[in-house]
């Protein structure tokens, strides 16, 4: 589910995107009628630089709060008076309530109490991607959308991460898109020789930044779709983590074509832990 705790507010808890997960790779496995052994590759795509704030234990410390989210708006007028130069040069974007940067200002200005207890900050879809390989890492669009990532330098921006209070030691390490995370493997007793890509955010996937051999993908706040020219030996799956809290999972196996688009409600999804 979504909580709008206050107006203008919108957050959702990582936990249920985990539960999420769990149950639509089941149910994609069972549907196309193959073994877990069957993938060869993973990858995540979700709402961009939603952050999911973690604690010594890398447990979620809070809701993660989305781009629709509304609650920043003086923080985004204190980057306006104070550096906005630096943030067009650096960020190329100007300061609004979606980026993570004002969203993060003011967590730490409110909630201090969790603000102190941060030592991890991932993106969404890397928080999944965490709980699958026990990495954590992150590409370079998601960080483009923090406000303090430096586009130009490509690297995280000193400047920018002090403004907001960040400690550099608590950002992922940056990676390419199309990279592999890893090949370990927790839900659903998969193939632990299967690759799990970085990912990326929605608007890249809806840009048709697919990668070599892909015709064209969309990626919406309700539905995915991928489609691939080529036939692909075994199972391949995408999936994206919607601000909605409702999702699709979208699969091709083998020479044939199977598109089985699963809704990812939260709250009818079996209660307990993930894995």
């Amino acid at each position: 589910p979504t909580y709008y705790p206050h107006v203008g507010w919108c957050e959702q808890d990582p936990e249920d995107w985990c539960r999420a997960f769990k149950t639509a790779f089941g149910d994609i496995l069972k549907t196309a009628g193959v073994g877990a052994e069957r993938i060869k590759a993973l990858s995540f795509d979700a709402a961009t630089h939603t952050a999911v704030l973690l604690g010594e234990q890398k447990q979620v410390l809070r809701r993660a709060i989305l781009w629709t989210d509304q609650r920043s708006k003086e923080e985004v007028q204190e980057l306006k008076d104070t550096c906005l130069d630096t943030i067009m040069d650096q960020a190329v974007n100007a300061p609004t309530t979606v980026w993570t940067l004002p969203q993060l200002m003011w967590l730490r200005r409110h909630e201090p109490e969790i603000w102190g207890q941060i030592r991890y900050i991932l993106f969404a879809k890397d928080y999944l991607r965490f709980r699958m390989t026990g990495t954590m890492e992150t590409d370079t669009i998601d960080a483009e959308g923090s406000m303090f990532y430096d586009i130009r330098r490509e690297r995280w921006s000193e400047e920018l991460c002090a403004v907001g209070g960040i400690r550099k030691e608590w950002l992922p390490r940056l990676c390419r898109p199309t990279d592999v995370a890893g090949t370990g493997v927790r839900p659903c007793g998969g193939n632990p020789g299967a690759g799990r890509h970085y990912g990326h955010g929605d608007g890249a996937f809806r840009g048709g930044q697919c990668g070599a051999g892909s015709r064209h993908g969309e990626a919406g706040h309700r539905r995915a779709y991928l489609h691939r020219d080529r036939p692909c030996a075994g199972l391949q799956i995408y999936f994206q983590l919607s601000p909605c809290g409702a999702g699709a999972v979208v699969s091709r196996h083998g020479h044939g074509q199977l598109r089985r688009q699963l809704s990812l409600v939260s709250g009818h999804h079996r209660p307990g832990a993930v894995w």
